[in-house]
């Protein structure tokens, strides 16, 4: 199989992320809003609170775990995002504001599966609870990381 880019790896770990999410009854608002400061991954909303939330995705842990990733110049940079994002949205102003972090870990074969998905159709709803199931996939979901 040819190698897989970190940038479908990381695709392919924020629409994880979003099912997560959605099974965990958030509201999308937006994915990879991007601005002069950089992009946040997914934004959401729970009831009164906007969450902008950052997706870190590995399948092996030689360079760490995916939450050793984000140091405080990604932080710095999410809250800018974040900001500006928020100066801009109708109806946002009244929202409290959360940062998120989901990390998610997953087996190189869970990769290789959903790739070819991913290639194939988007990936539509990968069955997230079986890959979970069979240890395949590991996501921890950090509320007020940062």
């Amino acid at each position: 199989m040819n190698k897989i880019s970190r940038k479908d790896t990381g695709t392919i770990g924020e629409i994880i992320a979003w099912q997560y999410l959605d099974g965990h009854r958030y509201k999308l608002v937006e994915k990879n809003f991007g601005c002069k400061y950089g992009e946040v991954d997914i934004i959401v909303r729970k009831g009164n609170i906007m969450i902008f939330v950052e997706v870190k995705t590995r399948t092996t842990d030689l360079y760490g775990e995916p939450l050793e990733s984000i140091g405080p110049q990604k932080t710095s940079r999410i809250r800018k995002i974040s900001g500006l994002y928020l100066s801009r949205s109708i109806g946002a102003a009244n929202c409290d504001i959360r940062f998120d972090i989901i990390s998610i870990f997953m087996k190189k074969k869970a990769l290789e599966i959903l790739h070819k998905g991913f290639n194939a159709s988007n990936l539509g709803d990968i069955g997230l609870a079986d890959f979970r199931d069979a240890g395949m996939i590991k996501i921890e979901h950090i509320k007020n990381a940062f």
